[in-house]
């Protein structure tokens, strides 16, 4: 073989839906003219805000509510979310185990098991819908204003935190898209 020569590699493999086939195409290149392009030692950060679960008495990779407290951020039972803004960006979302929307909700938990993957699902769509709503807002340059007469300026971070304290929260707990396909047929 030589330097430029394209070879056809081909592979099959068989099972009783019937047989996969892939083909590569592989051509011979020259030591020499590759280039590889180094490697950043430092990647640069993604941009995803870290997640940072808390319960009143912390333990187990979580914060306690004394240890936010003590950094500024507030939480409560009442509280299910604290987006942290940084320089203008999301920095940080802690989201609150502990918060009475979970609690609540656990407490009709058929076995462990389940209130243990309510848990789950609630962590990750309380953090995505977290870091949806505050990209939207801020990329589309909303403000966000607050009253009667919309007299008073909020921060996204804020309003965020305000709207999982409501109804919010629950919603996204018990909704189940299989739910909303059905209703829909």
């Amino acid at each position: 073989m030589a330097t430029g020569d394209m070879i056809e590699l081909r592979a099959t493999l068989s099972s009783p839906e019937g047989d996969l086939v892939e083909t590569l195409l592989v051509r011979i290149a020259d030591p020499e003219r590759q280039t590889t392009k180094p490697r950043s030692e430092a990647e640069p950060p993604l941009g995803i805000p870290e997640l940072v679960l808390c319960s009143k008495e912390g333990g187990e990779g979580r914060k306690s509510w004394d240890e936010l407290q003590d950094a500024g951020v507030d939480m409560n039972f009442d509280v299910v979310v604290q987006p942290y803004v940084e320089e203008d960006k999301l920095a940080r979302i802690y989201v609150n185990v502990d918060s009475s929307v979970l609690k609540d909700s656990n407490r009709n938990a058929k076995s462990v098991e389940a209130a243990e993957l309510a848990g789950r699902r609630f962590v990750s769509s309380v953090y995505f819908h977290t870091l949806f709503l505050f990209a939207t807002t801020r990329s589309r340059k909303y403000g966000v204003r607050r009253g009667d007469d919309a007299s008073e300026d909020v921060e996204v971070a804020e309003y965020i935190a305000d709207i999982f304290s409501s109804s919010y929260a629950q919603f996204l707990l018990n909704f189940q898209t299989s739910d909303l396909l059905d209703a829909m047929a």
